[in-house]
This record gives structure tokens, sequence and C-alpha cells, in this order.
């Protein structure tokens, strides 16, 4: 079976899911991808996969390229791309199996609403499935017309082997913040209200914040918060092994597969109210705390609640956490995809 993805910029989740539909299912796969943004720069190596960056075709190169693949099934990453939509179309009407991602939750914007009402001429005619994130993706899927049977659940999944690895450390009194340092992540809220907290209110605890953007110049390591760069997957998962909890307190945040990794990594969550994955990945009181996003007093009042927990309940909740990261596994990932096309079922 052969398989296309027209995806964006790579992530080491999505590689991990790729890398297992091969490795699993034998499939024969082509990766079409956006050169890696300065923010993220994730690096690859994915035996046995064709990987290719956009940037290498000219003209329509990159239509007949595909097109000449002849792939029995197609994922785009979105609607944005206009050379994707159009081999996507191209694909459809020969017969293909398209099927497109959609991680925006639906707010009901004058944007949302234009285009459920275009939806037959402006995405139908491009993609049979709509794979969505979660429930509230799911509610925009079905205003752009699409009936239960066309639409997916659980698009992302987090590479779980690998960070429960780690999920047996023994955890110390470091918060861990891994992501991009941009204002719409709440990291300058997370970077105020840490700071302001007294050393009772700590009780010993530091904060780690690991990645890049146009946010760095403005925080400072300080004696109980430490600035750290972007780090690789391998390198991430060794340096947060002993952590006792993981934040994100984003202000927008459509899912969040990190959440995820870092509950399979066995770390309690602390996560903004705007964090959809926490759908899945979070249960308050259970396995971590849920804070309403852009509230600073109520993300002080969980940081400190988190931090009066004794050892004993912070480690049940890491292992809880565990037991839900567990709900998104790569090899869902890989039997919903093939789910679609009739002759592998």
């Amino acid at each position: 079976m052969k398989v296309l993805f027209l995806y964006t910029q790579l992530a080491g989740y999505f590689s991990n899911c790729i890398e297992f539909l091969y490795k699993t299912h034998g499939a024969d796969i082509k990766v079409i991808y956006y050169p890696q943004h300065m923010s993220a720069p994730f690096e690859f190596e994915l035996t046995g996969v064709s990987m290719m960056s956009k940037t290498a075709f000219l003209g329509n190169q990159l239509e007949e390229h595909c097109l000449s693949f002849a792939p029995d099934l197609v994922y785009v990453a979105g609607w944005v791309d206009k050379d994707y939509k159009k081999i996507a179309r191209r694909l459809k009407e020969r017969g293909t199996i398209v099927v497109s991602g959609l991680d925006n939750v639906w707010k009901g914007t004058l944007r949302q609403r234009l285009a459920c009402i275009f939806s037959k001429a402006l995405i139908k005619p491009y993609f049979t499935y709509l794979w969505v994130a979660g429930h509230r993706q799911y509610q925009f899927a079905r205003r752009l017309g699409y009936s239960k049977e066309y639409i997916l659940t659980g698009l992302y999944s987090a590479d779980v082997e690998k960070f429960m690895k780690v999920s047996r450390h023994a955890l110390q009194r470091r918060l861990i913040y891994v992501g991009r340092f941009e204002k719409v992540k709440g990291i300058e809220a997370l970077y105020d209200v840490f700071s302001s907290l007294t050393a009772e209110e700590r009780k010993g605890w530091t904060l780690d914040i690991i990645g890049n953007g146009t946010l760095s110049e403005l925080m400072l390591s300080t004696s109980t918060i430490r600035i750290h760069a972007f780090m690789q997957p391998n390198d991430l998962i060794q340096f947060v092994a002993d952590a006792g909890g993981f934040i994100l307190p984003s202000i927008d945040e459509p899912w969040g597969v990190v959440a995820q990794e870092f509950a399979a990594a066995g770390k309690p969550l602390l996560l903004s109210s705007e964090v959809n994955s926490g759908e899945e990945y979070l249960i308050h009181g259970y396995n971590g705390y849920i804070f309403k996003s852009g509230d600073n007093e109520d993300l002080k009042a969980k940081l400190i609640k988190f931090f009066t927990l004794d050892d004993e309940t912070r480690r049940a909740m890491g292992n809880r956490s565990v037991e839900l990261a567990r709900r998104g596994e790569p090899k869902y990932w890989a039997a919903k995809l093939l789910s679609l096309v009739p002759n592998q079922n």
C-alpha cells in the first residue's frame, strides 16, 4: 500500500507515527514537508521512508511527482497550502482516499462560519475525510458538513514508549515547561508568577524553561528559574527524567502533544484551560490540575496547591498520567488511518 503525506513542519511525534506505520504495516510511504522552523529545529532520520522538502520542487514538478507516485491514501496537513490542495483534488478525482488533518477548535468566529457556509466549494472537493484532534475540532468538522462516518478522531499521538522509559525515575522538585517562547504560550505569565512566589510558597521547587522564541531575551535565568535552549527529543527525555511535574500555561493551544509526552514520562500535569489535549490526558485532581488560562491568580493558586502535595501523592499522580497517556499510542493512530483503505480491513 502506498501512502502520501503532504505535511508542513515535521515534529518528532509525527515522524514516530510514520515510522511505526512503515515498520508494522510495510507501507510504501512518501513524505513531502516544509523546511524546519528555527524555533523547533527537529532532526529526523526515518529508515525506509522517502522524505523530500517541498522546496526541492519547481513549477508543476511537485504535482507531477505526487500523481506519478499513485498513492492509495493521502494525508494533507490542513487546507492552507494551495499546492497541496490542488494535488489532493486531482488524486481525489482519481478515486484516491484523501484525509485532511484538523486541529483548529470550533470558536464560532466569522472566518469559521464562512468556511462552514462555503465548505461544499472550499473543502469538500479536496478531502474525503477529516481527521480531528479532539472534541472541539469534531464540532468544527460536523459544522463543515462532514457526517460522523467521515470524521476520524485521534489525529495526534506521542511517542509514548520512548517517554515511558523514564516514568519510573524518582521525582525531584523540578517543574518543567517545554515549548516556544511566545506570548500565545503564556510563558510570560508563568515566568512572572513563579518569580513572585515566596520561598515558603515554592517549598524548594525550581522551574526549568526549555525552548526558543521571540521572548528569549526577556527571560533570564535566576536562582529558581533556569532557561535552556531547544533540545532534541532524546536529549530532552534524559534532561527531564527526574522532573516532578510539567506545566503548559498556553493562552491558545489547539491540542498540545507535549502534554501527552510528559504524561507518558510519568509527570503530574498543570495545564491551562486552553490546552485542548487536557481533555484526554488530564483529569483535574487525579493526575494534576487545570487552571484558568490568562488568570495569574488561579495559576499561582494551583502552583501553590501542587507544591504542598506530599511526595507519595505526586508519585500517584505521575502513575495515573502514564495510564492516561496510553489512550493515544501510535498503534491506534496507524490503525485508524489504515481503516480507511478497504483491502486493509
